[in-house]
């Protein structure tokens, strides 16, 4: 049976450059490398469920740009449904990422679509409620979904660290 998995997030188009070394504030580096790739938390963990053999649809936004029509594109050749996406006016989210010789980075994001929350029902995903945006009625909505059987999952990176003191 394939498991029917609902991704609500983001979804970026990704402006990779590789760099000898990181900038520093006020210098110029000249990049060895460029890539642009479609990304995005909620994408790309929509794209590897789907790899995974899940029955994906994503719930999110993209600009009404060629990034958008490409990341809808990369979607769907992915497996992953769209009836989620909403396309709003302007442009999709875009992130710049600066990778340097040893695999340390930068990252700067211009959120896009992405900004407001913006859920949209999709047939395939009813049981959805709520967003990756904090919103106040969070655990009623946990507390509904849990009572009909749907698992939540987070991303781990989502939280951070517990960091206890040293005693001396």
């Amino acid at each position: 049976m394939t498991t029917r998995i609902c991704v609500v997030g983001s979804v970026n188009m990704d402006l990779t450059l590789g760099v000898p070394a990181l900038p520093r504030p006020g210098q110029t580096v000249l990049a060895s490398a460029v890539n642009y790739s479609p990304g995005g938390e909620g994408g790309n963990q929509a794209v590897a469920a789907a790899r995974a053999g899940g029955q994906v649809q994503f719930i999110g936004a993209v600009g009404d740009d060629a990034a958008g029509d490409r990341l809808r594109a990369h979607l769907l050749t992915n497996g992953v449904g769209i009836d989620g996406i909403v396309v709003v006016t302007g442009p999709s989210g875009t992130a710049i990422i600066v990778v340097d010789a040893g695999a340390e980075n930068t990252i700067v994001v211009a959120r896009g679509a992405n900004g407001p929350a913006r859920l949209v029902r999709s047939r395939h995903c009813r049981q959805v409620r709520g967003s990756a945006h904090r919103m106040p009625t969070r655990s009623r909505r946990r507390s509904s979904a849990k009572a009909r059987g749907v698992h939540r999952v987070r991303s781990p990176d989502r939280r951070p660290p517990r960091v206890h003191p040293t005693t001396g």
